[in-house]
């Protein structure tokens, strides 16, 4: 695990973790661009909105989670993935309703968006693991434990690598995302169904997390969120699905 400084650049020292997390806007991007030409969009009306959303990934988690800490004097720690796609769908629907042009095309550039972001977070979960932050619980003798070094927690205890499991359940969902792109009952329904997948994909690894988190009785409070997005983008998906 590399969390040291590899480098500096405009005077911050990047690492893995921010390296990761911002290398792995290129391949979303050039997946944004390639699936337009595919729906016949082209990339003045892809590349603005793709660009939003990544910023807002990107900036949302620290943004939001600042927020709750300095105005509210609450630290919730574990809520950087949620608070990430809350801050997409915001500058999201800011950006439609200042470019009311761009409406008519939401579903096709929704249907762009989510694969990518699912690309981009594979990326950045990658970077989680080689900082060695959201790190699992103990996992005994399992044969695909990790072990972090002393100085980060846990370090020196095989562990789950929650990150991995992540990021790669990422990667199951981004082709699952491109096969229905195929389907044409799922066609501008796919981030509802990026929405599900990701509640339950983040809904389950929720209990091999043994980083603090902020909980709700038994469960933690990314649970609760994830059952939402569950519920809610599942409804929608089935809805669609019976009207299309």
């Amino acid at each position: 695990m590399f969390p040291q400084t590899l480098f500096h650049f405009a005077g911050i020292g990047i690492n893995l973790y921010l390296l990761f997390y911002a290398l792995g806007v290129v391949p979303a991007v050039m997946l944004t661009l390639v699936l337009g030409r595919k729906g016949n969009l082209d990339a003045a009306q892809v590349f603005p909105l793709t660009i939003i959303c990544l910023a807002a990934a990107f900036l949302g988690g620290p943004a939001i989670s600042a927020l709750f800490r300095t105005h509210l004097g609450l630290l919730v720690p574990g809520l950087w993935a949620p608070a990430m796609i809350f801050a997409v769908i915001t500058l999201l629907s800011l950006y439609l309703a200042l470019f009311p042009a761009y409406r008519k095309h939401i579903p096709q550039i929704l249907d762009i968006a989510a694969p990518a972001f699912a690309l981009y977070w594979f990326f950045a979960r990658l970077g989680c693991f080689s900082a060695g932050c959201c790190y699992g619980k103990p996992a005994g003798d399992l044969p695909w434990a990790v072990t972090f070094p002393n100085n980060l927690p846990l370090g020196g205890i095989p562990v789950h690598p929650t990150q991995l499991y992540e990021a790669f359940g990422m990667l199951a969902i981004l082709a699952l995302l491109l096969g229905l792109r195929q389907v044409p009952n799922f066609q501008g329904t796919l981030i509802w169904v990026f929405l599900v997948t990701y509640g339950i994909l983040r809904f389950v690894i929720e209990f091999y997390r043994g980083d603090p988190r902020a909980m709700l009785g038994a469960v933690s409070l990314n649970q609760v969120i994830c059952l939402a997005f569950i519920v809610i983008a599942g409804g929608v998906v089935v809805l669609r699905i019976k009207a299309g």
